[in-house]
């Protein structure tokens, strides 16, 4: 598994050599720059799968850097890097993900080197994957994947806050091309949204993820939750070809849960709501994922049959060092609970994050701490190692699953 390839745009030379080194740790390769015009021209020689932009730059505007790297084919993972504040940093990070750019956790100055080397570590959007590619791909090489077997499931386990247990599992889409190493997610569900592949691709996902969910590696498995895209969504036959999927699996519907974004859910809220509701009567579970990361309001939670509430990642992680952010967490979590919703925690990297979950009343948590998003050989052995505390009421300790220990601390960053 090849490490990150990343370039560093910050005007302080010795910061960024120092996020480069950070790079170089973990198995991959980085050089650093100090003006958009080197970052974008070694851009696309560079290949790069990861870009760190400081957003202020002595003479020039982060803001700007990411509008211009929105209009171009690439799409490394960003590492959003300032100290302005985490206000600031959260304000460019949605203005990334509004431009259709994939954003890692941003980094706020002062930073420890582990805070960093998480963050390139656990990019969200390459599944805790490091090395995808991150040049866009053609229709023409994801209709070929589609059709030689290339698109894959990771599986990512949820637990309960309360002691450890197993409660689901995520079902990831992964493509790793034969010559050309992995493609982000955001990258080709975008293409395959464009070009008319968003129904092939569904139901390849949804088929690999319920065959192992039928299967004696996923007997034991609570239930499996798939994402489903605005696209799949507004088709009408959505519904019956998922029933008939697990009809023939003999799966219950009721192990299976739907996760749509805010976006999804509030857009053609007539026909949505429709659609969402035929799925609950159906039996499926219906989550509403990434939850205060888009523009739904709490009426629009109120109205959609959501059985489940999926606290982004951000609120999790910023609430380990703002107080503002630690009363918005245990609101959402009050929120969901009033609503009768089961709540999870995205995200969550360390013990700490864990912990503060379980305080507030967060039901069920998931990230990179509990496990990351593995192959379904690889769940099976982890699953079967996995041993909830049942005392402490605490997670029991859980670490990657390839035995690593969890992370020290690291050297503090302070420009």
């Amino acid at each position: 598994m090849r490490g990150p390839r990343l370039i560093v745009l910050d005007d302080d030379p010795e910061v960024g050599a120092i996020m480069a080194r950070v790079a170089l740790s973990i198995g991959g390769k980085a050089l650093a720059v100090r003006t958009p015009d080197a970052f974008f021209a070694r851009l696309s020689e560079w290949g790069a799968t990861h870009v760190a932009i400081d957003l202020a730059l002595a003479e020039y505007d982060g803001i700007d850097v990411l509008h211009r790297l929105a209009r171009t084919d690439a799409r490394p993972v960003v590492v959003l890097v300032s100290g302005l504040g985490a206000r600031v940093l959260d304000a460019a990070g949605r203005l990334a993900l509004e431009l259709g750019l994939p954003c890692a956790r941003p980094v706020e100055k002062p930073f420890r080197v582990e805070t960093f080397r998480r963050a390139l570590r656990d990019s969200p959007d390459l599944g805790g994957v490091s090395g995808a590619v991150a040049t866009r791909p053609t229709a023409a090489m994801l209709r070929d994947a589609l059709g030689a077997g290339e698109i894959a499931v990771r599986l990512q386990p949820i637990v309960s806050c309360a002691d450890g247990a197993l409660t689901g599992v995520e079902a990831l889409a992964e493509w790793r091309r034969p010559a050309g190493g992995l493609v982000a997610p955001v990258v080709f569900v975008e293409v395959a949204e464009q070009n008319g592949l968003i129904d092939a691709l569904t139901q390849t996902v949804f088929t690999r993820a319920l065959d192992w969910l039928a299967s004696p590696l996923g007997a034991g498995a609570p239930g499996v939750s798939l994402n489903a895209s605005m696209t799949s969504l507004a088709d009408r036959g959505f519904v019956d070809r998922l029933a008939q999927l697990c009809a023939v699996r003999r799966i219950d519907p009721d192990r299976v849960t739907i996760e749509v974004t805010e976006t999804c859910a509030i857009r053609e809220p007539v026909a949505t709501l429709a659609l969402l509701t035929r799925l609950r009567v159906r039996g499926f579970r219906l989550a509403i994922d990434d939850f205060g990361a888009g523009h739904a309001s709490i009426a629009h939670l109120a109205r959609l049959p959501f059985s489940e509430m999926k606290i982004d990642r951000r609120f999790v992680t910023d609430a380990r060092g703002s107080d503002e952010a630690a009363v918005i967490l245990r609101a959402m979590v009050g929120l969901g609970r009033n609503l009768g919703l089961n709540v999870t925690g995205e995200g969550v990297e360390t013990a700490a994050e864990m912990a503060r979950l379980r305080d507030v009343g967060c039901h069920h948590a998931q990230g990179y701490h509990i496990a990351p998003a593995m192959d379904c050989a690889s769940f099976g052995a982890w699953a079967a190692g996995h041993a909830p505390s049942l005392t402490s009421g605490e997670a029991a300790p859980i670490y990657p699953c390839d035995g690593s220990p969890p992370p020290g601390p690291g050297d503090c960053i302070d420009r």
